[in-house]
């Protein structure tokens, strides 16, 4: 394995990275040295490329069906996004201001990244695109101010460690038709539509804090199945979460300080509430409709309107409940 040196300057071979990529071979690394780049380019062999220093590159990046490439300590601006068909690795990146709609789309193909911010301008309505099975894994990383979804993913799998979705124009995970996320310590604050949308999908979700949006919290609808655990879903604008035709199962999870409802299960949902605490809501702050519900020693307190509300033939359950300052039943 050989290393390439890419540099602009008269004492340099490599004055491009797309020079030093065709020249290549698998397994060599690519170390990219202190600039600007305004170049394109696609990778199709095993290649690791690093930046020293502040390198930035304006163009898009294409990576090829079977390809392993590892990329660390750049800067990817003003360019034509990146696409992966192959196997990326990102590490210490910046995405930002691509001059496309979708700053990374991932087909076929799967996404590793870590310490990764993906940062929006006006043009860009998707910050992650994935789909036709593809394997997407994000950690430490932030995605913010999208016009549509932050994250948009039908038909792959997505797991997300210690990451932030902050403000977007609409939503801030929209998954739909066979989609299995898992969540553990993120945050998503402030989109303007739901901040998580979900579909014939499964869901889990443990320590995670999603707040502040000016829309639903969690919409969840089509067979979807919902775990959370250790969650705090609070401060939105409209009910904190709402389930339509399907399955819950939340643990040591709090929803609170809600403009509209706590929960809304309705459609023949099923659920099931542990050690939970549903409180301070200026609506219902349970509205149950034609589902089955069990609670297990949960709080529903200091409500301003009723505690619980059943219509159309729902049944609910309640142990070891505390439901206190709110009326109780409508």
């Amino acid at each position: 394995m050989a290393t390439l040196v890419v540099k602009r300057g008269i004492m340099y071979k490599y004055q491009s990275i797309g020079q030093a990529i065709q020249e290549a071979m698998p397994g060599d690394f690519i170390e990219i040295r202190e600039g600007i780049y305004e170049e394109s380019f696609e990778i199709s062999q095993r290649l690791t490329l690093y930046g020293v220093g502040n390198v930035t590159i304006k163009g898009g990046v294409f990576i090829r069906y079977q390809t392993l490439v590892n990329m660390r300590n750049l800067r990817f601006t003003q360019g034509q996004g990146i696409y992966v068909k192959g196997d990326l690795q990102l590490e210490n990146c910046i995405i930002e201001q691509q001059m496309v709609q979708t700053q990374v789309t991932v087909s076929f193909g799967s996404l590793m990244m870590k310490n990764v911010d993906v940062l929006a301008s006006p043009v860009n309505h998707v910050g992650l695109r994935i789909d036709n099975g593809s394997s997407v894994i994000l950690v430490d990383s932030t995605i913010q101010h999208h016009v549509k979804a932050q994250i948009m993913v039908q038909d792959s799998e997505i797991a997300l460690t210690n990451c932030m979705l902050l403000e977007g124009r609409a939503n801030g995970i929209f998954a739909i038709r066979d989609v299995k996320m898992e969540m553990v310590d993120c945050e998503l604050h402030g989109h303007q539509k739901a901040q998580i949308v979900a579909a014939s999908s499964s869901i889990s979700m443990m320590n995670t804090l999603i707040h502040q949006g000016q829309d639903v919290g969690i919409q969840v609808f089509d067979n979807t199945k919902l775990t959370m655990d250790g969650c705090e879903i609070k401060q939105h604008q409209d009910t904190h979460l709402v389930v339509h035709q399907s399955e819950l199962f939340v643990t040591d999870s709090i929803f609170s300080d809600g403009v509209g409802n706590g929960l809304y299960l309705g459609e023949k949902s099923k659920a099931i509430f542990c050690d939970c605490k549903i409180h301070r809501h200026m609506k219902s702050q349970l509205l149950i409709e034609n589902s089955k519900v069990e609670f297990r020693t949960c709080r529903i307190e200091k409500g301003e309107a009723t505690g619980v509300t059943v219509v159309n033939d729902a049944d609910v359950s309640m142990t070891e409940v505390i439901s206190k300052n709110t009326r109780n039943f409508k």
